[in-house]
């Protein structure tokens, strides 16, 4: 009973890592999930109005606050570790476009960390840009490993309940709940 209950503990909460690979090159999206390939389909489903009308359903019952939430996530030290490595190349057939285009990329590459910090403890990022300056080319490829354990998630999802709002339906015009 004893090693069952041990066992129980360290399954809730060592971290376990999930590696995410996205990619991004002529035109076309790959997503990895440990080196496995995984299928996007195109095609649409006929069930996208039925979905969109429950979507519609579930917005109108509950009200999410999202800047609390992302306050709460903010100010916690529970969140999921992450592993990021950024790598962008690209090039236009004009040099000083590319160059240009060097320099807005890099100023923004530096306003990502603080905002992926909201959500994950990042713990490495690196992000790599590789201009090239005779070739039309745009490639982006992203891998990140995530830590996460099950008392992480338990964490997140309690956050999610406390910073979501059931609205009272039965409401007359001028705001009073009807008893």
């Amino acid at each position: 009973m004893n090693w069952l209950l041990i066992g129980l503990i360290l399954f809730l909460f060592l971290p376990l890592p999930v590696s995410i690979t996205l990619q991004y090159a002529n035109s076309m999206i790959a997503v990895y999930i440990y080196h496995i390939k995984l299928p996007l389909n195109k095609k649409k489903h006929r069930n996208y109005i039925k979905s969109k009308k429950t979507i519609r359903n579930l917005k109108d019952k509950y009200n999410f606050d999202i800047k609390r939430f992302i306050r709460i996530l903010r100010n916690t030290k529970f969140k999921p570790f992450l592993f990021q490595n950024l790598q962008f190349k690209y090039g236009f057939e004009d040099c000083a476009y590319t160059g240009l285009f060097y320099g807005i990329i890099s100023s923004v590459a530096a306003f990502m960390p603080p905002i992926i910090s909201i959500y994950f403890n990042l713990k490495k990022y690196k992000f790599t840009i590789y201009p090239d300056f005779t070739n039309k080319i745009l490639i982006l490829k992203s891998k990140s490993i995530i830590l996460v354990s099950i008392a992480n998630v338990i964490y997140i999802l309690i956050f999610i309940f406390l910073c979501t709002k059931k609205i009272n339906l039965r409401r007359h015009s001028n705001g009073r709940s009807s008893n």
